[in-house]
């Protein structure tokens, strides 16, 4: 039975991680679509820059979400027994 959850788990988390890798390449080929890749207009400079911003913003969400989900998840400290004491 436990492996039957592992596997499971596993189609899930891959399912997901195609997704997200699907999105991500969506993105940055719209970049270079934008900045005109393919056509003897291409500005180089210019897309490099916005790739480069675009990781920038792309590991800033990737912290926060994953500090969103760490304060989401995180269990309360257990009670300090000292505490009984202090008075």
């Amino acid at each position: 039975m436990a492996s039957e959850d592992l596997t499971v788990s596993l189609l899930a988390f891959t399912g997901i991680y195609r997704r997200n890798m699907l999105k991500v390449l969506k993105e940055i080929q719209r970049i270079f679509t934008d900045y005109g890749w393919g056509s003897t207009d291409f500005r180089k400079e210019e897309c490099r820059k916005a790739l480069s911003e675009w990781d920038r913003a792309r590991g800033q969400r990737i912290v926060a979400e994953h500090d969103r989900l760490v304060r989401a998840n995180r269990s309360p400290s257990p009670p300090d027994p000292l505490d009984e004491f202090s008075d």
